[in-house]
């Protein structure tokens, strides 16, 4: 189903738009096509790489342009006095802490658009609203005057002994999708949806558990040999067991390493610890689509760290810096 095309070594971040590839490390930063030709090489070391709509963004390595952002794909441009701490990404929007500590708002023209004084940076933010995580309670706050909105404690939501929240919250079409779990019984787990205009509970998904990824109107969650899916739109849970098909493989599914695109889920093996091994499962025909090992040269970790797909591309990055890069068989 998949072959290998290229080998990019010495990658410590990278992004890929449109089939272009962005790479960096301590000392440069170079850009590949989607042919793997050069196109560009700068003597600046990176310290993180985010794509955003048609941007690439860069954050410097080197303390003294620390506190700089790069937009790269069309020059380097600067976006004057800003310390990116953290970014997130909102449809049309990001937003940036400023090294004032106030936090602006960018359009996709990366042109800033509003400025907010709110502290330190939200959990995750959606149109004009935030959330934080603070202890052992989440609140929805309007960004306008500060204006806390509702608020409730893990331990309202999930009845137990000590409920924490993991992973991300996941929004979509007004609702949030929060993951909890008892530290003290593994056992009792659920996902927990709130209507975010409100704070109401709508619904409580008990034993739906593990990083919430959404495609389309489902959420997904992965581990061991399995794969839940939440129907958003029926409110339906259904599950994939695939033990018979990845146990004999010596595969599992990491449980925060997956991703899933159409009928397929694409995974870095190993539940905990991952290992040196991907493969893709085909959700709708139940079946192992395709496997493969990467030779790495690493004797401490040997493992694979992140997966990506863009097009028909399924990009590996492993832990000796390699980025191995596989395509869709015609």
């Amino acid at each position: 189903m998949m072959k290998l095309l290229f080998i990019e070594n010495n990658v410590e971040v990278f992004e890929i738009l449109y089939n272009d590839l962005y790479l960096g490390n301590d000392s440069e930063f170079w850009i590949l096509n989607s042919l793997f030709d050069t196109v560009e090489k700068n003597k600046r070391g990176v310290f993180c790489i985010k794509k955003f709509k048609d941007n690439i963004l860069l954050q410097p390595k080197n303390s003294n342009e620390r506190e700089s952002l790069f937009i790269v794909n069309k020059g380097f441009r600067l976006i004057e006095n800003k310390v990116l701490l953290f970014s997130i990404i909102d449809n049309e929007k990001i937003y940036i802490l400023n090294s004032n500590h106030t936090i602006s708002k960018y359009s996709k023209k990366m042109e800033e658009i509003d400025s907010y004084d709110i502290g330190r940076f939200p959990k995750i933010i959606t149109q004009e609203y935030y959330i934080r995580i603070l202890g052992d309670f989440i609140s929805y706050y309007k960004f306008e005057q500060n204006q806390l909105i509702w608020q409730h404690s893990f331990s309202d939501l999930l009845e137990g002994e000590e409920i924490k929240q993991h992973g991300e919250i996941i929004f979509h079409k007004g609702i949030l999708y929060i993951y909890l779990a008892d530290k003290r019984n593994n056992k009792n787990t659920a996902t927990i949806a709130i209507d975010v205009e409100t704070g109401e509970i709508k619904n409580k998904y008990k034993g739906f558990a593990g990083k919430l990824f959404l495609y389309k109107n489902k959420l997904y969650t992965a581990g061991y040999y399995k794969v839940q899916i939440l129907d958003i739109e029926i409110e339906q849970i259904s599950e994939i067991d695939f033990t018979d098909i990845l146990k004999p493989k010596d595969l599992q599914i990491h449980w925060n390493n997956f991703i899933i695109e159409g009928d397929y889920i694409y995974f870095i093996d190993g539940h905990w610890a991952t290992t040196n091994k991907i493969g893709i499962l085909d959700l709708k025909n139940r079946k192992l689509a395709w496997e493969t090992s990467i030779e790495i040269n690493d004797d401490i970790n040997n493992n694979i760290r992140e997966i990506k797909i863009s097009g028909n591309r399924l990009y590996a990055h492993c832990s000796d810096k390699s980025l191995h890069i596989f395509e869709k068989e015609s």
